[in-house]
This record gives structure tokens, C-alpha cells and sequence, in this order.
């Protein structure tokens, strides 16, 4: 019983839902964009449950990853308690386009401990996979926001992150899986690994290609919610995988969304999870961009 409740407007080619769409009335409800041809419902209520597509994509090994080094050149390692402060300072130099906020910059390596972003500091992310061991991302304050670019004149960084616990999990708290959280006045701008850089990342194999961002779901904080959006300059692009865990997507009350068009943020994404919400006053741009996103094997019968 409304396993879709819809409270304001949904606008799709298609829509799929094991058991009932509800709807209280009133404006908004269901809209099929574009047209189906023949002219038929774009509603399917009674779809096949399906069990999780990437059950069998094999987890980045700690091992296989540099340790990560902070800002300070404090290099984290498995004995580490705590992650990266990422705070405003002399290890963070200022943003040219903003004297008021510090840019802090990390290489791909596994951070045991997770990161803690403090407000009016902008964290770049070079390109390659982050392990977050524990601790997740925490972000405070406003002008916080995790960027992958290289400077502030790059557009884009390819990268995943991947959070799970930490090996002193559960004796030290900190590696133990936390929240990956990005408020209102937060941004995150990112895009999902390419065949290039999986190809860095792993040359004898690289399964990750398109995945964005990764909570695993056999570490001890996997129901814990992934919440993403919520400003109008996020933009991001790539599959967010949390099999056991909700996300939750917030609408920005600002921006350009994809087009350049619309008042949106901009999400090019595909959500892999136990359950996903869309929230907030504002809209999101969510297009379907397969060359972003990773690709689900095809199944069947051949004749």
C-alpha cells in the first residue's frame, strides 16, 4: 500500500512501482513525459520485484590503496582514531575567488576516519577512488562543499568514494561506516570514474566504472542515510550504490540545473538503493545519461 506516495508532481516516460501509487488530490500527481505511442498508462503497479543488480560487484581492498594524507601531511593509517580536519588554516590556502574561504586539497588513498569539513573550506578531490574507513563525511557550517576538481579552473575530477569500516572497527569508533551528509548550504560536485581513470585506479581490472559513490552494505553503519543535494550548485554524475541504506535527494531553491534552463540542481544520476526520497522546496534535474553510469549486464535467452 503506497509503495510510491506521490504529494506533489512526478514527471517520467515510465514508472514501475511494486504495489500501489497513492495520490491525496489536488494539483501535481503522475505525468507521462513523453507521450507513450500507442496511448496507454505509463504506470505499472504491479512490477516484478527485483533483487539488488550489483550484489556481485567486488569491494575495493584497503590494501590495494595508498594510505591517505591529510592536509598537515598527517598520513592515516590503520591505527589512525581519527580522519582528516579539514578546517581553514596555513595547510589550506585561500580560495583566489574568495579570500574568506580556504581550499584544501586531497589525493585518492584511504582515509580511516572518514573527513570532517569545516565551514567556509572547499575540498578538492583529485581524480581516483577515496575509501573513507570509518567516519564518513561530516560537513559544518556554510561554504562547506567537496569538489572533484584539481583547481579552482578545472571543471571536473573523475572519482569514487567508497565508504566502509575500517579495520579497529568496532574498538576504535571512528573506522566504524558513518553518515555521508551534505545540508542546505553544502555543495557537492562530482562525476563518477570513466573507463580512463578506472583504468588508473585498477589496470589489471577496474569493475567500478560509473559508480559515484558506494556505502557498503556489509559494514556496521549500512542503514545509515546517504543525503545528497539541497543546494543549487550541486552537480553530480554516476551511480550512487546504498543497498541497505535511504537516499535522500534535496531539491536546491536555486541554479541552472542541466540544460541551463531550469531552477535545479543538476543530478545525473542513477540510485541503487533499499529506498530513495526526494525532499526540499526546490527541484532537481535528474536526466538519464548512460555514459555515466554503471552499466547493468544485460540478461536473457538467446536463440
Amino acid at each position: 500500500s503506497a509503495a510510491l506516495s506521490l504529494s506533489g508532481e512526478l514527471t517520467a516516460p515510465f514508472t514501475n512501482v511494486v504495489g500501489s501509487c497513492t495520490h491525496p488530490g489536488g494539483s501535481g500527481g503522475l505525468i507521462c513525459d513523453p507521450a507513450p505511442v500507442p496511448p496507454a498508462l505509463c504506470l505499472d503497479e504491479a512490477a516484478v520485484p527485483l533483487g539488488d543488480p550489483l550484489a556481485g560487484l567486488p569491494e575495493p581492498v584497503l590494501a590495494d590503496f595508498p594510505n591517505g594524507v591529510c592536509p598537515n601531511g598527517t598520513v592515516v593509517t590503520p591505527a589512525s582514531t581519527s580522519g582528516c580536519q579539514l578546517k581553514r588554516g596555513p595547510d589550506c590556502p585561500a580560495d583566489p575567488a574568495d579570500s574568506s574561504v580556504d581550499i584544501c586539497t586531497l589525493r585518492p588513498g584511504v582515509y580511516y576516519g572518514g573527513w570532517k569539513v569545516e565551514s567556509k573550506v572547499r575540498l578538492f578531490l583529485e581524480p581516483g577512488m577515496y575509501i573513507l574507513a570509518g567516519g564518513g563525511i561530516s560537513l559544518s557550517g556554510t561554504s562547506a562543499s567537496i569538489e572533484g576538481v584539481t583547481s579552482p579552473t578545472v571543471a571536473e575530477a573523475r572519482l569514487m568514494i567508497f565508504s566502509t569500516d575500517g579495520p579497529g572497527c568496532p574498538s576504535i569508533g571512528a573506522q566504524c561506516q558513518g553518515e555521508i551528509r551534505f545540508q542546505s548550504s553544502q555543495a557537492f560536485k562530482a562525476r563518477a570514474l570513466n573507463a580512463a581513470t578506472c583504468g588508473v585506479v585498477s589496470p589489471q581490472a577496474c569493475p567500478w566504472k560509473g559508480i559515484l559513490l558506494w556505502q557498503d552494505g556489509s559494514a556496521s553503519g549500512a542503514s545509515l542515510s546517504v543525503h545528497l543535494g539541497g543546494q543549487s550548485s550541486s552537480i553530480l554524475a554516476g551511480t550512487i550504490y546504498a543497498p541497505k541504506a535511504q537516499v535522500e535527494v534535496s531539491g536546491g531553491a536555486a541554479g541552472t540545473g542541466c540544460s541551463g534552463t531550469t531552477t535545479a540542481s543538476c543530478l545525473a544520476i542513477q540510485i541503487i538503493s533499499y529506498r530513495w526520497k526526494i525532499t526540499g522546496n526546490g527541484q532537481v534535474d535528474m536526466p538519464y545519461d548512460p555514459s555515466e553510469l554503471y552499466q547493468l549486464p544485460s540478461r536473457g535467452l538467446v536463440d
